[in-house]
């Protein structure tokens, strides 16, 4: 007797494909200082309004306002790595088998 009445298919014997995202419902909001700036790097600061003779266009205070909607758009596609390798598995049905004679003249085997 042989075979198997469980194949676990691994990631390498599916079929090559990839999978559709949907995004929906997307929003980006930019938050800002309404203030004047205290810094001159964008690096863990947030934009806030220029100071006066100062080219600092950056606050490290916490953000109290959000730029206009129109200020910001988030482009780009989103796209899915395929997966699967396409590689063959085996599936053996469960079989038995038999070998038999039958005997087409006389007695087989004899009862003397």
């Amino acid at each position: 007797m042989s075979g198997s009445e469980r194949v676990t298919l691994t990631i390498s014997e599916l079929p090559a494909h990839t999978h559709v995202v949907t995004l929906s419902n997307l929003a980006a909001t930019a938050n800002v200082k309404n203030g004047a700036g205290n810094r001159q790097t964008p690096v863990g600061n947030i934009p806030a309004i220029e100071a006066a003779g100062v080219t600092a266009t950056y606050s490290s205070a916490a953000a109290d306002a959000a730029m206009a909607a129109g200020a910001i758009s988030v482009t780009g596609t989103p796209s899915v790595a395929p997966t699967g390798n396409n590689q063959p598995f085996t599936v053996v049905q469960p079989y038995l088998t038999l070998n038999y004679c039958i005997a087409l003249q006389g007695i087989f085997p004899s009862r003397n």
